[in-house]
């Protein structure tokens, strides 16, 4: 006759923790250029898999639109960005009321010049890229400088509404050129009204 399972005593048997972890719980750390996607090789043909700055239309296209968020998602990856874009918002909503508008075709003018910037740096570094990260940070950096460019475009004819200047009538690339032709007054007006 067989005992019933549950009857069976079990046996416990001590094993002592080992005193140190095997290996293949930490990895070995990569140089910053490592990416699982780089191979040494191209297997099957294909023209992307060796890390040397080519990278695919996809690629890029994921990093431009990753690049065109950026300025936004930036500022919620640690509390020190957190803080930065806030102070950065606060200051210009302040600058706005203080002056009472007339600050704003100066914000338009800088969000073009600082974006076109970094959209010219990204450029010139997707084109010099030597690795694969390189040319993915570059196409972030084309992303963003467009995003800047594009979104203080957008908001010229606001801009110019708030500094008093009728826009109506104008497009987006002469209300923004406007913007700049309005950056000297914007200022002295701005200094007189916090003056």
């Amino acid at each position: 006759m067989t005992k019933p399972i549950f009857l069976t005593p079990i046996n416990y048997t001590y094993n002592p923790m080992p005193t140190t972890l095997p290996t293949t719980y930490f990895p070995p750390m990569q140089p910053d250029s490592y990416n699982p996607q780089n191979k040494p090789t191209k297997p099957n043909g294909d023209k992307y898999a060796a890390d040397d700055g080519k990278i695919s239309l996809n690629d890029k296209a994921v990093n431009f639109a990753k690049g065109l968020v950026s300025p936004i998602t930036s500022m919620f990856k640690s509390p020190k960005n957190f803080l930065i874009g806030a102070a950065a918002i606060a200051a210009g909503i302040g600058l706005t009321v203080a002056t009472g508008g007339a600050i704003l075709p100066a914000f338009v003018a800088a969000g073009v010049v600082g974006g076109g910037i970094q959209l010219a740096k990204g450029i010139y570094n997707a084109h010099n890229a030597t690795t694969d990260n390189a040319a993915r940070q570059a196409w972030q950096g084309i992303g963003s400088g467009t995003g800047t460019v594009a979104l203080s475009v957008i908001g010229s004819k606001g801009a110019l509404k708030g500094a008093g200047i009728d826009s109506s009538k104008m497009g987006f690339l002469k209300s923004t050129i406007e913007c700049f032709k309005n950056v000297p007054k914007a200022l002295s007006s701005s200094y007189q009204a916090i003056k």
